[in-house]
């Protein structure tokens, strides 16, 4: 799966800022009700000194056979560290008898179509 990081708008004040993409996902299926592990992580680039930043990162994730959850965190980067601006969850399906694979992999809630924009 590739997902592409474009850009943020409407920040409050010019700095630096990244994002971190983050995948659970349970290692077997005895795991199933319990919870998920860290199965990937990526960071984009650092945009520097602005209110606007573009990013433009692809992260090609491999997906597990049994994923859970994938978190996109946006961090405010700073001299001391990173503090977290925003996070998004995107959940994987998991509903037995509803169609929602391809290819053998679950797919993500509300991303389970495909929209041609051309």
């Amino acid at each position: 799966m590739c997902l592409r990081i474009i850009s943020a708008s409407g920040l409050t004040k010019a700095h630096n800022y990244k994002c971190q993409v983050v995948l659970y996902a349970v290692k077997d299926d005895i795991q199933r009700a319990a919870w998920a592990s860290r199965s990937f992580e990526a960071e984009t680039p650092v945009a520097k000194n602005t209110q606007n930043p573009i990013f433009n990162h692809d992260v090609n994730i491999q997906l597990p056979k049994l994923p859970k959850m994938l978190d996109i965190t946006f961090f405010d980067v700073g001299y001391t560290g990173s503090k977290e601006v925003g996070r998004i969850r995107l959940k994987f399906t998991n509903t037995p008898g509803v169609e929602r694979t391809f290819d053998g992999k679950d797919l993500l809630y509300g991303f389970d179509r495909v929209i041609d924009q051309s």
